[in-house]
């Protein structure tokens, strides 16, 4: 028994190790940024709209004042839209690997090794 319970610990852990990509970073008022200038958004929709209004920000402060809500810059990070800036304005790590990992195809999750087995 305690064999199969650390395997089935070792599965989840590695499981949500591969379902959840790196957090991208916090984003302060001061956060640097850069958006994408072609708007990926839905045309028509207030989604399009904003992005419209705060593609032009530099910074998540400015984004605001320019009509973005919150988790649209979050939502724009994780999706590959905003690009998070270090303070030389060069791309921070964080965002780097966030865009990568959205790039990438998403991981099936594993089989746990107590599912239930078909029945012949």
């Amino acid at each position: 028994i305690r064999v199969l319970l650390a395997q089935v610990s070792y599965a989840s852990s590695v499981s949500r190790l591969l379902c959840c990509p790196a957090m991208p970073p916090k984003l302060t008022d001061t956060t640097p940024l850069s958006f994408r200038q072609e708007n990926p958004k839905r045309s028509g929709s207030k989604a399009h709209e904003r992005f419209e209004k705060y593609k032009v920000a530099k910074t998540m402060a400015e984004a605001i004042q320019l009509g973005a809500l919150r988790p649209d810059v979050v939502n724009d990070v994780k999706q590959g839209f905003c690009t998070v800036l270090d303070g030389d304005g060069n791309v921070a790590a964080a965002s780097a690997a966030s865009a990568a990992a959205s790039a990438a195809e998403p991981p099936k999750p594993a089989a746990s090794p107590l599912a239930k087995k078909p029945r012949v």
